[in-house]
């Protein structure tokens, strides 16, 4: 943890000194000082660093990774629990014309079901549709963990019905899970559903 800190340390005096000499950083600066602020983890000064990096003009220079330092800050407010802070990162995303991919909105899943917010991570998923970037596997397993975490193992059972129209079989270790906590919250048909679909899969 010590180490990590002081790699941001130098990072950020990195970062000061060359706006003290007039020195314009690139985009690769701003996103490994980025990154050192999602492993330390200072979310307060990742996103501050993310704005200056957006204000400078430099957020569509990244080349192919334009998402990563978005995504890095996301995946690191999933870690400490600040879904709000995961939503901001997104928005400033949007607001420099980014289009979100597949990793990022599933970073964002993650990071609702580590805060139990079930219904924001639902409103991911619809942000996916909406941005024609429709869910893979992971997608479905992040939400079926959000719903499990929830105590809300209908709403799992309807995305368990979605994934094998799309294609996408769950794992083992998904219907496991997902029928033992159908179980515990009483939800007999569900419990069924859940039993049908582990037969289906040889589970």
């Amino acid at each position: 943890a010590c180490g990590k800190a002081q790699q941001l340390d130098r990072a950020n005096e990195l970062l000061m000194q060359m706006q003290r000499e007039g020195v314009q950083p690139n985009a690769h600066t701003f996103t490994t000082i980025i990154n050192a602020c999602a492993q330390a983890p200072d979310l307060e000064l990742g996103l501050h660093v993310l704005e200056m990096m957006i204000k400078c003009g430099a957020a569509h220079d990244v080349g192919q990774s334009t998402v990563t330092p978005y995504t890095t800050l996301i995946r690191a407010c999933g870690k400490a629990f600040a879904v709000d802070k995961a939503f901001q990162v997104l928005r400033c995303m949007l607001d420099v014309g980014l289009k979100p991919n597949t990793v990022t909105f599933n970073c964002l899943i993650d990071a609702c079901s580590k805060s139990n917010e079930l219904d924001k991570a639902f409103q991911v998923l619809r942000l996916m549709y909406h941005y024609n970037n429709p869910p893979d596997a992971i997608t479905y397993t992040a939400l079926v963990d959000a719903c499990v975490k929830g105590q809300a193992p209908r709403r799992a059972c309807e995305l368990l019905q979605q994934m094998r129209r799309e294609d996408h079989g769950p794992s083992p270790t998904m219907l496991i899970s997902l029928l033992d906590a159908c179980v515990r919250g009483g939800e007999v048909d569900a419990s069924f559903e859940v039993l049908r679909a582990m037969g289906e899969a040889n589970v």
